[in-house]
């Protein structure tokens, strides 16, 4: 958790869609559905910058995702 916690705050001049799509590539994953579910949960857009969304928010919601649960 808090490995990504820096790597978020490393990348804070990468929109929320360049992040995730380097950190959930589409081989990987359903990239957009990772970045459509974060937007509604965090309130923002894609094209939103890390360093303008809660860090400690963002990394929580992607460690859901990603299935660690053990808040």
């Amino acid at each position: 958790f808090f490995g990504l916690f820096t790597w978020i705050e490393l990348n804070e001049s990468l929109t929320l869609k360049q992040a995730i799509t380097k950190f959930a590539p589409h081989f990987e994953n359903d990239t957009d559905g990772y970045i459509k579910d974060l937007c509604v949960v965090l309130g923002c857009k894609s094209n939103t910058k890390l360093k303008d969304i809660n860090t400690g928010l963002l990394a929580y919601e992607i460690s859901k995702i990603e299935g660690y649960n053990k808040f």
